[in-house]
């Protein structure tokens, strides 16, 4: 791509996508996005950087979950899969995912109560 607007275009990044739904969250489904990266800052002189984030229901505004380094070395597909499966498994089953989904889901409704009342 030969675009003014990009400095950089990383094609080494690696998406999954979750859905969770009752009985594990009392909402409306929960998405969850899982960025896997090449660790380039070498955090905690690790392979990989794995950002998670979730949204609900309808609203596609990501919310930051966790961010971790992992890995000793290069892995396979496989082994990425199983390694960032194991790491968003963790965090959404922490006492307090449901509480961050029930924070979410309060910022979303004041944003469209405040949204339908606009400037009036």
């Amino acid at each position: 791509m030969n675009n003014s607007w990009f400095s950089k275009v990383e094609d080494d990044i690696y998406v999954r996508r979750y859905s969770i739904s009752q009985p594990f969250v009392d909402t409306n489904p929960v998405a969850v996005c899982a960025m896997c990266s090449k660790n380039v800052k070498r955090i905690n002189n690790e392979e990989y950087f794995l950002e998670i984030f979730f949204s609900v229901d309808e609203y596609g505004d990501l919310e930051f979950l966790a961010g971790i380094s992992f890995g000793k070395g290069p892995l396979d597909k496989k082994a990425l899969d199983v390694e960032i499966n194991k790491w968003v498994e963790h965090f959404v089953r922490e006492d307090s995912f449901p509480q961050l989904v029930g924070r979410y889901l309060k910022r979303m409704d004041l944003y469209e109560e405040w949204s339908e009342n606009g400037d009036s």
